[in-house]
């Protein structure tokens, strides 16, 4: 999550960048800018590296305790159930079933988590900027989404 504020701060400090060079009468602007930025790229990484690293721990652990779990249960069936079914079939299935469930929730989870923390980061850098037009961006957005679908179905009714 704390990438997504790098990555959302930098918009503002290439503001500041610009407004050095239009005015060339503050170089501490330009300095304290260009600095923030590179402190900004760095600690982004980083930050990047250790919720990747913290994600993929967390969901192996994840995958191993269903598996885990998956395993038990089977292993709670009656005696039949093992004569009619192979060990190798069986195996293939526990590890085919649990990658599938893995690979599903790891996928939509990261993708929930991503956007989430860019929504949040979004919000704090507008809210910082001016709450007025935060409100106002937060009034209008709903007419925004809505708008193109209105004026698509208007556009599709025959003559």
């Amino acid at each position: 999550m704390a990438p997504s504020s790098g990555e959302m701060a930098f918009p503002q400090y290439t503001g500041r960048v610009a407004d050095w060079i239009m005015n060339n009468e503050a170089p501490d602007a330009f300095t304290e800018a260009v600095t923030v930025m590179a402190l900004l790229t760095v600690a982004s990484a980083v930050l990047e590296f250790i919720c990747d690293l913290t994600y993929n721990v967390t969901m192996s652990h994840i995958h191993t305790v269903v598996q885990g779990e998956v395993f038990q249960a089977v292993l709670k069936q009656d005696i039949s159930f093992f004569q009619a079914t192979t060990t190798g079939e069986l195996v293939s299935r526990i590890t085919t079933d649990t990658n599938s469930l893995s690979e599903a929730l790891s996928e939509t989870l990261s993708l929930l988590m991503w956007y989430s923390a860019r929504l949040a980061f979004i919000l704090f850098f507008m809210l910082r900027q001016s709450v007025r037009l935060t409100l106002l961006t937060c009034m209008v957005l709903p007419l925004i989404w809505e708008l193109p679908k209105l004026l698509g179905q208007f556009r599709q009714v025959p003559l």
